[in-house]
């Protein structure tokens, strides 16, 4: 790093990102929980987090940042930040789809609870069986099948319990 690069812009760089790291933390504990306002705290870190991107962005273009050496750290420049503002983006992107309706909560806490046969047959509330991939021609959750995998000892054929075949009289 060049030791010319004025040293209250990288500070102010460095405590925002500082800040939107542990917002952005704060806001993957609300939402892995699913806690109350999970969608609000998301809004707000996203927000804060884009502004600090925003603010650094200026800071390093008004104070000619790719003028200095900046050795490893060009990387970042050329490759991370744009990716930053790119996921910001996609973020309030996902943030718009939910409505504002689902703001408050992540959780519906009156959904009335179904067997989905995507999930084995066990209890899920609504939305969250509306959530699973099913592959509706066969009732499966889509991915690949077991049926495609090698019988142990049998290096090169499928299982017999996974062939369809008809029911002998």
């Amino acid at each position: 790093m060049d030791p010319d690069i004025p040293k209250y812009a990288m500070d102010a760089i460095a405590y925002g990102d500082l800040v939107s790291a542990v917002l952005a933390v704060a806001a993957t504990i609300f939402l892995r929980y699913r806690w109350r306002g999970a969608l609000a705290v998301a809004w707000i870190v996203n927000a804060v987090a884009s502004l600090d991107w925003l603010h650094a962005s200026f800071l390093a273009a008004s104070n000619h940042f790719a003028t200095y050496r900046l050795g490893g750290n060009w990387y970042i420049v050329a490759y991370y930040v744009p990716a930053i503002g790119v996921a910001h983006v996609v973020i309030f992107a996902r943030l718009l789809r939910r409505g504002p309706s689902r703001l408050g909560a992540v959780r519906e806490p009156h959904a009335r609870p179904t067997r989905c046969s995507a999930s084995g047959g066990q209890v899920q509330s609504q939305p969250m069986a509306s959530l699973l991939s099913t592959n509706h021609f066969v009732g499966k959750t889509a991915g690949p099948s077991m049926a495609s995998l090698p019988a142990p000892g049998n290096s090169a054929g499928m299982r017999n319990a996974n062939r369809r075949t008809p029911a002998e009289p």
